[in-house]
């Protein structure tokens, strides 16, 4: 393992929402990737399933939601060779208009798109990558963009599993 992985445990296997009332936190049940060939392009996806929150807000505390979060990178260059230490992507607009599809996700109580979205691989073994997203979203509780969005953060060890598949079109 790297060594800035090993000094940066502080959001390992949780996912965090950096909420404008303070932080929420879940412990991620099931984090998941796969690389595979979609419509002629290479689609890196990432699936993050929550376990129930280790510490919510008050707005929030009764919603007693599960949340996904799934990322798909598109490419015609993606390789899995390229999937290591040091590898880092971004996917910053949730829907892409070029390929007429949603690229990004987010569902608490409602399905939403993050933006602003960065991939980092901060290690590798065998097929488990070691990653860090972030992401931003409308706040989860005013979807309509009467708050400031949140900031949501993972690190966590993604297996690879390739029934991980784009969902969203």
């Amino acid at each position: 393992m790297s060594q800035s992985a090993l000094n940066d445990t502080s959001n390992s296997n949780e996912l965090l929402m950096k909420r404008f009332n303070g932080d929420e936190k879940y412990k991620i049940k099931t984090a998941t990737w796969n690389l595979y060939k979609d419509n002629g392009l290479m689609n890196l996806c990432f699936l993050v399933e929550s376990e129930e929150a280790i510490a919510q807000s008050e707005d929030t505390a009764s919603f007693f939601q599960l949340l996904n979060w799934e990322l798909n990178l598109v490419g015609k260059t993606i390789e899995e060779n390229h999937l290591k230490g040091g590898f880092a992507a971004k996917i910053p607009e949730a829907y892409n208009e070029e390929l007429d599809g949603w690229l990004t996700n987010f569902y608490f109580a409602e399905h939403e798109g993050s933006e602003n979205n960065c991939i980092e691989i901060l290690d590798r073994r065998y097929d488990e990558l070691l990653i860090r997203i972030t992401g931003e979203i409308n706040d989860v509780n005013y979807y309509d963009g009467s708050k400031p969005r949140s900031k949501v953060v993972v690190q966590a060890w993604f297996k690879k599993n390739e029934n991980t598949l784009k969902s969203v079109y």
